[in-house]
Order: C-alpha cells, then sequence, then structure tokens
C-alpha cells in the first residue's frame, strides 16, 4: 500500500500522521508513504488517485475531490440500523432544516457536511435565518444525556480490533455484550464501511450508547497502533472512493 501523509511547512505536526509513519516503516509488509503538505497536494500534477491519504479532513478532502471528483464526505452519524432506544438510550431525530425546531436544551448536529457544526444547549439562542451556521439541508437532534466515559471502538467487518478511552472516567467501562451485538447488527448492512470506528458511551444511569460511526478516515486513534491500521485507512477510504 502507498501513502500520502500530510505535513506541515514539511514537518509531520499531528500524532495520528507520525504515528502512521512509524508503522509503515517497521511493517512486515512492502508499504510505501510521501510527505506532502496540503499546498502541494492541492497544486501538483502527478498522479496519487491509488495512494491512500492520512491526514487532516481538509487534506483528505481535497485528495477524494482532486482525484475522485468527490466534493464532500457526508457523515453516517447512527446507522439506520442501529437507531432504536435500546441502543440510543436518547431521543435521536433526523430533521429537514424546513422542520427543524431551534427551542429547548437540545444537541444539533449538521449532518451533511463532516464536522460543520454542532452544539449542545439552548437552541433558543440561535436564529434559524442565520446563514453563517445553517448552511446544510439536513440536522441531527437529540436530547442531551449525563455522560460518564466515553470511548472510541476500531472495528474491521465484524471484529472488534480495539477499544480505546478518549473521554470522562476511565473507570466506567462499556458494556461489551451490547457493543458486539450493536457490532454484529452493523455488519449485515451490505453497503457499510469495511473497518470503522463506533463511538460509544456510558451514561451516569449505567447504560452503554452509541453515539456515531465513522469510516476510518481522519480519526484520533487515542494510542491505537497496530498494523491492522493501515489497512483500515485504505477500507476507510475506500468507502468513499466506491460512492461514485
Amino acid at each position: 500500500m502507498k501513502f500520502l501523509l500530510q505535513t506541515v511547512n514539511g514537518q509531520i505536526s499531528d500524532v495520528e500522521v507520525f504515528n502512521a509513519r512509524e508503522l509503515i516503516i517497521h511493517s512486515k509488509t512492502l508499504n510505501e508513504y510521501l510527505l506532502m503538505d496540503y499546498r502541494e497536494l492541492k497544486d501538483t500534477k502527478l498522479d496519487y488517485s491509488d495512494w491512500i491519504p492520512i491526514g487532516t479532513l481538509e487534506f483528505v478532502r481535497e485528495w477524494l475531490k482532486k482525484y475522485h471528483n468527490i466534493l464532500e464526505m457526508k457523515p453516517i452519524e447512527v446507522p439506520d440500523i442501529l437507531r432504536e432506544e435500546k441502543y440510543l438510550g436518547r431521543s435521536y431525530d433526523i430533521v429537514s432544516f424546513e422542520d427543524l425546531e431551534l427551542k429547548g436544551y437540545k444537541f444539533i448536529k449538521d449532518i451533511d457536511k463532516l464536522k460543520q457544526f454542532s452544539f449542545t444547549g439552548d437552541l433558543g439562542n440561535f436564529d434559524k435565518n442565520d446563514d453563517s451556521i445553517f448552511i446544510s439541508q439536513n440536522y441531527l437532534i437529540s436530547n442531551v444525556v449525563d455522560i460518564m466515559s466515553e470511548y472510541r471502538v476500531f472495528v474491521s467487518d465484524m471484529f472488534i480490533k480495539a477499544i480505546q478511552f478518549y473521554d470522562g472516567d476511565c473507570t466506567v467501562f462499556p458494556n461489551i455484550s451490547l457493543l458486539r451485538e450493536m457490532v454484529g447488527k452493523y455488519y449485515l448492512v451490505q453497503d457499510r464501511p469495511k473497518s470503522y470506528t463506533m463511538d460509544i458511551a456510558v451514561l451516569k444511569n449505567g447504560r452503554t450508547v452509541i453515539l456515531e460511526v465513522h469510516p476510518v478516515v481522519s480519526v484520533g486513534t487515542y494510542g491505537y497502533s497496530e498494523y491492522a491500521l493501515l489497512q483500515m485507512y485504505k477500507e476507510g477510504i475506500e468507502f468513499y472512493t466506491s460512492q461514485r
């Protein structure tokens, strides 16, 4: 496999990129890498369409646009098959901009574009006509839950490769049986990414719930650095390029 690793002014500045390079250097299989700034990627005339970009969302977006004519990476959020109270533990509604009601203490998120806009609090503080914030057609709204701990789960096919703690109380562990059930259920979805991360939380009431799913593209690994991660990066990119 061949990897494009993002740099800033010629230097690796991101821990995920650094860790990826270490995996490539020490891997037992034949892998290549090339260091490249965002501007170099944007301006180059060379064809890197069969390389795997690792870096910021901006870097990966540019690669997808330049070589595969893909203008945006649409979020998965919680997959349809897992949108039931057993796994959510909260209200969870996808609404169009026309049906968007800005009232109450809620969590809101733009779901047409990755990392565009999200907010937790009193939605009454927003003006629906503010086109500097509300630029998309679809939004997620859910009630706010009391989270004790959060974990990022790395999954390949139906196999859990790692469960990495990233926020809250690290001594509050998730329900592994329920987690395996969610992974097994999502495995039945034909158009899912082959490799993905599943963010989960343990609530104050003890329940384990799903927060969102994301292909392995521009993700925080929170210490996960096994060789399998290189293949997962490849499969994360393939999820988007296969949607052309």
